[in-house]
């Protein structure tokens, strides 16, 4: 099982990367980070990460799963019409969708949460507001294929959440 998780070159949430991160592997699952460059990223906390990919290097065929992080960064990736390009290709390949944070932002802005149940950071639920998302105020939810959090608490269980779906996947 291989995951690809996307976050900003800075100001992306370490918990979100890190926690989560440490969640799939713990669960046997290979992670790829990807940023926007081929150098290094920057938490918000002062966590650093040298990237495996850059977005334009992601092929979905070779992932089972997309994970968008958040952060004060991520609200640079809200409008990226490459990544949404990335997420729908991974929804018509039937993939798990997964974002934490305000990175839900970005699957609205993509036009994928119609009428999907999806939780954000309470500073972006405006990003759902006719959009059709029907928001859902928990840490985790659930919804098919697509799996989102609301924030760094819910890190762990974000991860441990996409590796039981994974597992279900691969069946």
């Amino acid at each position: 099982m291989k995951v690809v998780m996307i976050i900003a070159q800075k100001d992306f949430r370490d918990e979100e990367l890190f926690d989560t991160k440490v969640a799939l592997e713990q669960r046997g699952v290979e992670v790829d980070v990807a940023t926007a460059e081929d150098k290094t990223a920057y938490g918000v906390l002062g966590g650093q990460i040298s990237p495996n990919l850059t977005f334009g290097e992601i092929q979905p065929e070779k992932f089972d799963s997309i994970v968008l992080v958040g952060g004060a960064g991520a609200y640079d990736l809200i409008e990226n019409k490459q990544i949404h390009i990335l997420v729908k290709e991974f929804i018509e390949q039937n993939k798990i969708v997964a974002a934490i944070c305000i990175a839900p932002a970005i699957l609205s802005r993509a036009g994928v949460l119609n009428g999907k149940q999806s939780t954000i950071h309470i500073s972006g639920v405006d990003y759902f507001q006719g959009t059709g998302v029907d928001y859902v105020e928990q840490d985790v939810v659930v919804d098919g294929w697509l799996i989102t959090a609301n924030g760094p608490a819910a890190a762990s269980r974000f991860g441990q959440e996409i590796a039981n779906k994974l597992k279900v996947y691969k069946v």
